[in-house]
């Protein structure tokens, strides 16, 4: 049994250590193990985004954080952060980019889900709405601290956000590497 285990999470290292290079796309099957999930959610996320797309956001050299599937009751949940290698020596922020994609069964669930963070966030004043990414999508910046993007596209729901504007982060990057995600959903 020992061994076993030992086999198992040396292959899990294996392909956690070639996580950074992998573009493959990799659906997780409900009947997945959770040690099968760890890894397959990480080549999922990595077929998505890489870290030279967090870098062309935050503006600075960055790594891949964590990443984590959960199941919850509607919905399958994969979070990823990646994360500058080092603080911006203007603002003392270090920057993060964090990506969530929530993956449900009915396209009317993704819907009320995106409806529902869009009204919460809609007092926060400086949403704008993007009319052509996705099926819903709409851009929040209090243009200090955060930008968060949030899309619908089918049964999916995709939250990517930047925490800590530092003096590299770009928005123009932020907003082409949503569209690239969003192409590959």
């Amino acid at each position: 049994m020992k061994r076993t285990i030992t086999t198992i999470s040396a292959v899990v290292v294996i392909l956690l250590i070639g996580i950074q290079a992998s573009t493959a796309y990799v659906m997780v099957p409900a009947d997945y193990t959770t040690l099968d999930k760890l890894a397959a959610d990480s080549l999922y996320i990595t077929g998505l985004m890489e870290v030279a797309d967090a870098e062309r956001v935050l503006g600075e050299a960055a790594h891949f954080g964590d990443s984590h599937w959960t199941e919850e009751a509607n919905a399958g949940v994969l979070r990823c952060t990646y994360v500058a290698d080092s603080a911006d020596e203007k603002t003392g922020k270090t920057g993060a980019l964090y990506v969530m994609i929530e993956s449900y069964n009915e396209v009317s669930s993704a819907h009320k889900t995106y409806s529902d963070i869009l009204s919460g966030n809609q007092n926060l004043g400086n949403v704008s709405v993007i009319n052509d990414l996705g099926d819903e999508a709409y851009f929040l910046s209090d243009g200090q601290n955060f930008l968060l993007i949030l899309v619908r596209k089918g049964p999916k729901v995709l939250r990517l956000k930047v925490n800590k504007i530092t003096a590299h982060t770009s928005l123009d990057n932020f907003h082409q590497m949503a569209r690239e995600v969003v192409n590959k959903l």
